[in-house]
C-alpha cells in the first residue's frame, strides 16, 4: 500500500478529495507543511506534497514529479499584513512570521530584502489573533479567512501585500509553493499515477465537490470560486523556471528531472 502526504490547507484539496474512496491501493496523511516533512523524515509517507525550500534543501533523498505542483501568480492565501502604509516603512520593523512553513518565510525574505532593499526583524510565532501595530505573515486557510474579512468591511486600516503577486511582478513568472515529491528509489506505478491526475482534473472540473466539502466556512462561495481560479497544478518550464530563480535567490540549486 502507498502512504501519501498532503497538505491540509484548501489549495490541496482538489488533490485528496474524493481519495479516500480507493483507499484499498492507498493510505492518505494530512498536516500542515511542517507536519508532512516531519511523515516524510519519520518514514510514514514516501510519496506526496512538500513545500518548496525543504525539497530544495532535501534533494538527496527525494525527487519531484513532473505531474502535479501548487503555483500561482496572484493569491490571496500567502500575505503580508500591516498597518505600514508602504513596504519601505517596514524596514527595521518586527514582522510576525507563521511556524507552519519556510517557503512562505523564506519568499517573504526574499522579495524584502532583495526586491525592495529592507530589512525587519523576523519573529517566528502561532499567530492566534491580529493585533493592532503588528505586522504578519499569514499562510493558507488563516490567511484566506483574514482575507473574507477584509471583503466583509474588517481590517479598513490594514494592508495586504500578496506575495505571489509581488513575485510575478518582479520575475513575471508564477510562483510555486509546494510540488509532489516521491522518495528516491521508489516510483508510483501508473495505475496510481493515472488515479491521482483523474482525481485532480475531476474536483478542478467541479468545484462544488470543494465547497460541499467546506459547509460552513468562513470564505464564502465567490471566493472560493476566485481562489482556485488563480491556482495552477500543472508543474510545466515556466514554472521550473521559477523554481530556479527561487533556488538561486536563497542559495540552492534545483536538480531537474
Amino acid at each position: 500500500m502507498i502512504h501519501l502526504g498532503y497538505i491540509n490547507y484548501l489549495n490541496s484539496q482538489p488533490f485528496y478529495i474524493g481519495l479516500e474512496e480507493n483507499n484499498l491501493h492507498y493510505k492518505l496523511f494530512k498536516g500542515n507543511p511542517r507536519e508532512i516533512i516531519k511523515l516524510f523524515e519519520q518514514a510514514k509517507i514516501d510519496f506526496g506534497q512538500m513545500s518548496v525550500y525543504e525539497f530544495l534543501q532535501k534533494q538527496d533523498e527525494y525527487y519531484y514529479l513532473n505531474d502535479f505542483c501548487i503555483s500561482s501568480a496572484q493569491i490571496p492565501s500567502v500575505l503580508l499584513m500591516t498597518q505600514a502604509k508602504t513596504i519601505a516603512q517596514l524596514d527595521k520593523s518586527e514582522i510576525q512570521l507563521t511556524d507552519h512553513s519556510i517557503t512562505s518565510v523564506q519568499l517573504l525574505k526574499v522579495l524584502l530584502n532583495q526586491k525592495y532593499q529592507i530589512y525587519p526583524n523576523w519573529l517566528t510565532a502561532n499567530i492566534e489573533q491580529i493585533e493592532e501595530n503588528k505586522n504578519y505573515l499569514l499562510i493558507g486557510d488563516k490567511a484566506l479567512k483574514v482575507w473574507q474579512q477584509y471583503l466583509n468591511g474588517h481590517f479598513e486600516n490594514w494592508q495586504f501585500y500578496d506575495l505571489a503577486k509581488l513575485w510575478f511582478e518582479w520575475t513575471n513568472l508564477p510562483f510555486v509553493f509546494a510540488l509532489f515529491v516521491g522518495r528516491k528509489g521508489q516510483s508510483l506505478s501508473p495505475d496510481i499515477l493515472k488515479i491521482l491526475q483523474n482525481n485532480l482534473q475531476n474536483n478542478l472540473n467541479s468545484l462544488s465537490t470543494i465547497i460541499k466539502a467546506n459547509p460552513g466556512a468562513v470564505y464564502g462561495e465567490p471566493l472560493l470560486k476566485e481562489y482556485f481560479s488563480l491556482l495552477d497544478y500543472k508543474l510545466d518550464d515556466r514554472k521550473i523556471s521559477s523554481l530556479e530563480k527561487f533556488a538561486k535567490l536563497v542559495d540552492l540549486k534545483l536538480n531537474t528531472v
